[in-house]
């Protein structure tokens, strides 16, 4: 223990108010003097705990002090009775009872004429319920901005004045620079095009009006944008007039605004191109059935006919291109041919490329996957949009499918590379995260290559890119393969086809009358009796004059009354005729219609080999029912 304490009272008169001052402001009084004694006030005996009519032993001082700050307070002890000036010290001190007390200690060195000392006089002020209060606010403080951390919100203060900005942290990280940065005017992070708005925005502010949200568009000094709400209010004190707010990070929920509208856009633009895929198909329709009538007919050169029969082929795989863009199909794992998927997708793609020079490479062998063929369509389609976008317009890409490994490990392999641009090495890990995008602004959404890498996952396979600047980039699928599946009809070939049962009378719906014609002549050429209905009211008119109909093959989509309808007035009664639908689209299988279960579909665009097929089997089918 520093020196020698000796403690007494401080005297006082009859009129002496320390003792009432000491009370009322909870402080107490030392003096110290160099022969080693201490003289203590009533007010320094109460805050310390002792008891005023019981002797103050030596070092009884430093006992009260807690074991945490004790080592601190005797070295400004030490320093003080050294004639050291000592800053304020505030410290614990744990009384009798347990309680603790926080104090705040202070003292003034006197020296006489020569510089020697003569004594010290302190004080102690009992600064509990201040230290209370600022823990609480500390802690208010800590919850506001943990608030603001979770919630995305900065505040700030912008000085109309001076133009003095001050933020909060979350304002530091929402623009992208770490704590404790020195507050700097905002504007030099907005995009250009968005400053005049927030110059509009603080003058209206200023001239007292309540302006709007603010929204601009900021830059991180990583080069990511984000959109940022602001809100604020006029303030006038001794600092002058400023613009109090909060900056609010709203990037996810523009995004999903931009999602919302893409997606409205893209239903709209499938809407529209399954519209067009459907009259194509039916016009595909018409002219495949016309043409193989007139090839059966016999000509003198039938194979002068083929090419326009090709030509309708890959037409409706054009359709088919159309439908799967539009989703009017359900969701479903099969075999699929990926080599029809690349050679399908190639073609659609040739056609945006412009001047981009196209090749393709596919296996003399078919390479088969199980999956959905849309999403295979799909993602490769987003992949090779990506590396158009990439490369110039003399620039080369190239789609290669092959095999890799042996037995249980062989996977197709599927590679579409680039000469463009490259991709960055620090961008390549974040290369299928949603969101996330390269490309500048306004021109990607960041979800392409992240709904590539979900399809890729859902199939069981892998998805990866091999890039350097400059160098282009190769985007690599594996997908496991599975074995050639059996064919799923005859392969007999177009010329023998199968007969109707004998006396078939069947009853053909359909709103376009080229193609009802055509599919009637098809049908009565194989011995049906056929009839003919425009829409479904029609038709059952038509059945009601008929009973004997024991078929009716109907498109799905009609006007006054649609296939589905007529299914649905159809389902009641034993001797019901039998259903087929025609559609130019695919999602009649996807139906939660307890009718449309079970029935079959024909989609078009199809041959007679497949109406006369399935319309056989039906009405076949229909008979052995009745017969049991």
């Amino acid at each position: 223990m520093p020196g020698r304490i000796v403690t007494h009272l401080l005297p006082t008169g009859e009129f002496d108010l320390l003792p009432e001052v000491e009370r009322a402001a909870s402080l107490g009084t030392f003096v110290w003097q160099p022969t080693g004694t201490v003289q203590w006030s009533l007010g320094m005996i109460a805050l310390l705990g002792f008891d005023p009519e019981q002797p103050i032993e030596a070092g009884q001082f430093f006992i009260r002090v807690h074991e945490d700050d004790r080592a601190r307070v005797t070295e400004a002890f030490t320093q003080m009775v050294a004639g050291v000036d000592v800053p304020p010290v505030v410290y614990r001190i744990v009384l009798p009872d347990g309680r603790e007390r926080q104090l705040r200690g202070h003292a003034i060195v006197k020296r006489d004429n020569e510089g020697r000392l003569v004594r010290v006089i302190g004080t102690l002020v009992d600064v509990t319920a201040q230290a209370a209060a600022t823990r609480e606010l500390e802690q208010t403080l800590e919850r506001l901005a943990d608030t603001q951390r979770w919630a995305g919100v900065g505040s700030f203060a912008f000085d109309l004045q001076t133009g003095a900005v001050e933020w909060s942290d979350e304002v530091r990280a929402l623009l992208g620079v770490p704590p404790g940065t020195p507050s700097d005017d905002a504007e030099r992070f907005i995009l250009p095009e968005d400053r005049p708005r927030r110059g509009e925005w603080l003058q209206r502010i200023a001239n007292g009006e309540t302006p709007p949200p603010l929204y601009v568009r900021i830059v991180r000094p990583d080069g990511s944008v984000r959109h940022v709400e602001s809100r604020g209010h006029l303030t006038k004190g001794p600092q002058g007039p400023r613009v109090v707010g909060v900056a609010i990070d709203v990037t996810a929920r523009v995004e999903l605004e931009e999602q919302l509208r893409h997606a409205a856009k893209m239903e709209a633009i499938g809407s529209l191109a399954a519209g067009v895929a459907h009259d194509f198909n039916n016009y595909l329709t018409a002219m495949g059935l016309q043409l193989a009538q007139v090839q059966r007919r016999g000509l003198d050169s039938p194979a002068a006919l083929t090419p326009a029969l090709d030509a309708i082929d890959r037409c409706a795989n054009l359709t088919r291109q159309l439908l799967s863009f539009a989703r009017r199909h359900p969701t479903t794992f099969k075999p699929v041919e990926l080599t029809g998927v690349v050679r399908r997708t190639a073609l659609l793609f040739t056609g945006l490329a412009g001047t981009i020079t196209v090749e393709v490479v596919l296996p003399d062998e078919p390479i088969y996957v199980e999956g959905d063929d849309a999403q295979l369509e799909s993602s490769l389609l987003n992949i090779l949009v990506n590396a158009k976008d990439a490369v110039t317009d003399a620039g080369h890409i190239k789609v290669a499918l092959t095999l890799e490994g042996e037995g249980s490990e062989e996977v197709a392999r599927l590679a579409v590379s680039d000469d463009g641009a490259g991709i960055a090495a620090e961008h390549l890990p974040r290369i299928f995260e949603p969101y996330f995008t390269t490309k500048e602004l306004g021109r990607g959404t960041g979800l392409g290559l992240a709904a590539v890498y979900g399809t890729v996952q859902q199939h069981g396979g892998t998805v990866h890119v091999e890039s350097e600047l400059g160098s282009g980039a190769t985007f690599v699928l594996r997908l496991p393969t599975r074995d050639i599946p059996s064919s799923r009809y005859s392969m007999a070939p177009p010329s023998l086809r199968a007969p109707l049962p004998v006396g078939a009378q069947v009853l053909v719906v359909e709103d376009m009358e080229a193609l009802r014609r055509v599919v009637a002549r098809a049908l009565r050429s194989a011995g049906a009796t056929v009839w003919e209905a425009k829409h479904g009211r029609e038709a059952l008119a038509v059945l009601e004059e008929q009973p004997t109909v024991e078929l009716v093959l109907t498109d799905v989509r009609m006007p006054i009354m649609g296939g589905v309808e007529l299914a649905r007035s159809l389902a009641a009664g034993a001797g019901a005729p039998a259903l087929v639908f025609m559609t130019g689209f695919a999602d009649v299988s996807d139906s939660n219609d307890p009718v449309m279960r079970g029935v079959p579909v024909l989609y078009k665009p199809m041959t007679e080999a497949d109406i006369l097929r399935l319309v056989g089997r039906e009405i076949t089918a229909r008979r052995r029912r009745l017969e049991a």
